[in-house]
């Protein structure tokens, strides 16, 4: 049987190269201009070719399709049992270090964080401010948002609040913010995602995915290349999934980051985040009560009968086990009416229940059988019992 392990790999190559490639020939229209590169000495570099909308278009929608294809040859490729080569897992994340070095495309998202952080990092309210509203209209980076979005506040949290200040870029150069700010984010979020998902699983599950992260182009070109902060809310949810069991506090601290990354009213709301933390408190302390609980189960040491059995032996041990108990049964939800009739069902039986009793009672026949020992023949000696 042929294996589909190399073809995918080779897909999903092309299908980030189309990607990345796209993105660094220059300015288009799927290139908003606040990204706009240059071959200067510092990234985001590209080759100013200024590529047609047709162009980008085929390229962009020819490497999504190849990379979809071969994410599918690659689930395939699993189920089937086939090992990944250990280099494929690094050289998935070299190609998203090399998409931090090229613009931002297919998404202005990216010159939203910079508006807003250059809102707060001024000394104003982005909740409250609109980027048309700043500094007159007049500044370099806020006048760049694209509508519909001049006239409306920041939609973000306040973890992505505080984190936009740091990659607003300079006056100098427009695009110094996608060098060290929300490109490097993107991908630190995006490591991030990997690293935990493939440390906590083992087997097939790891190999879907390696399949289905690191080696995704089109993940990557949704997320690193396009630049969206919804990948640090990825990277946190996902921590605190890991981290629930064994370290509850941390986990509730990284649910709320993760809340607060996209959810506006979690600025708004002083008590939203904290609610948020001690449900989820409270939900991995009885996962880690149990946990310990099984554990000291475990731990336990055998005592009586149990303990003189030898092991795998079918002796008093095995006798001592007993069966698993099933789990409690709950009354289902019924409305009123039906409960009326069941109640009313149930007190004729009740008033029948007598009546079946003595019906099922043995009768006493009217006629009683005569007795062949004391019968009349035999009184009076005309013969002889039978």
């Amino acid at each position: 049987m042929r294996r589909l392990a190399p073809t995918a790999l080779l897909l999903l190559a092309l299908g980030a190269l189309l990607l990345v490639g796209t993105a660094a020939l220059g300015p288009s229209a799927a290139e908003p201009s606040l990204a706009a590169g240059s071959v200067g000495p510092t990234p985001p570099w590209t080759l100013g070719l200024h590529p047609s909308s047709a162009l980008v278009t085929v390229l962009l929608d020819v490497g999504y399709l190849v990379g979809a294809i071969g994410v599918l040859l690659g689930w395939l490729a699993a189920r089937r049992g086939e090992v990944l080569p250990r280099w494929a897992v690094p050289a998935g994340l070299a190609v998203a270090a090399l998409a931090v070095l090229v613009p931002p495309l297919g998404s202005a998202d990216h010159v939203n964080y910079a508006a807003y952080g250059r809102i707060a990092a001024g000394g104003g309210d982005p909740y409250v401010v609109a980027p048309i509203g700043w500094a007159g209209g007049h500044d370099p980076v806020t006048s760049a948002v694209e509508a519909p979005w001049t006239t409306t506040p920041s939609i973000y949290g306040p973890v992505a609040t505080l984190v936009q200040p740091g990659v607003q870029p300079g006056r100098r150069r427009l695009a110094a913010a996608h060098r060290v700010g929300v490109r490097l984010v993107c991908l630190a979020s995006w490591v991030a995602v990997c690293r935990l998902a493939t440390s906590v699983l083992s087997g097939p599950a790891r190999e879907r995915a390696a399949w289905l992260w690191p080696l995704n182009p089109v993940l990557l070109g949704l997320l690193v290349v396009g630049a969206h902060v919804d990948l640090l809310a990825a990277a946190l949810g996902l921590g605190a999934v890991v981290l629930c069991a064994r370290r509850p506090l941390v986990a509730g601290v990284l649910l709320g980051a993760a809340v607060g990354v996209a959810h506006r009213r979690a600025a708004r709301s002083r008590g939203a985040v904290r609610v948020v933390a001690q449900r989820f408190w409270t939900l991995a302390r009885g996962g880690a009560r149990g946990a310990r609980r099984r554990a000291g189960a475990r731990a336990r040491p055998p005592v009586g009968r149990a303990a003189r059995a030898r092991p795998g032996s079918r002796g008093p041990a095995a006798s001592c086990r007993s069966p698993p108990l099933a789990p409690p049964r709950r009354r289902a939800h019924r409305p009123p009416a039906e409960r009326h009739r069941a109640h009313r069902r149930r007190g004729r039986d009740a008033a029948r229940r007598p009546a079946l009793r003595l019906a099922r009672r043995p009768r006493a026949h009217p006629f009683p059988r005569p007795n062949p020992v004391c019968s009349p023949q035999t009184a009076s000696g005309g013969g002889e019992a039978v």
